[in-house]
């Protein structure tokens, strides 16, 4: 049965960009490490090209959960569900307006850190303060 299971995982995955649920890639690096007798071997992630020539931080990575650097985040209820409905309401949109849809890890969440990025670069002392209060509320 886990077979079968793991199979359908797979399926899902390289329906949606190659993409492996995080839950999965662990159980593989689990395996993996296992079969290593405990010897993990830490990926690398530093935006140096990879045996195959390619840059593993350039945005072409074929697997980004593989490739790219992982950062949790922890949202409020509130923040959390601004977050879901900003997701579905530009993925509907890009869908009306090209036929094309927004990966959720590959493309929305590294935009809503780059856009806000820079919205904090022009954020003076007293506007972040203020702003760190009323999250505080």
């Amino acid at each position: 049965m886990s077979d079968h299971r793991d199979d359908a995982t797979n399926r899902i995955a390289a329906r949606f960009d190659g993409e492996q649920t995080e839950k999965n890639e662990g159980k593989a690096k689990n395996k993996k490490n296992a079969k290593n007798g405990g010897n993990a071997q830490p990926a690398q992630s530093n935006g140096k090209a990879d045996p195959s020539g390619n840059k593993k931080n350039d945005g072409k990575a074929k697997n980004v959960k593989k490739d790219w650097n992982a950062r949790s985040v922890y949202l409020s209820d509130d923040l959390d569900r601004k977050v879901s409905t900003g997701y579905k309401r530009l993925d509907l949109e890009l869908e009306m307006e090209f036929g094309e849809t927004v990966k959720k890890t590959r493309h929305f969440y590294p935009l809503v850190f780059e856009l806000g990025l820079e919205r904090m670069d022009e954020l003076e002392p007293q506007e972040l303060k203020e702003r760190i209060e009323r999250m505080e509320l």
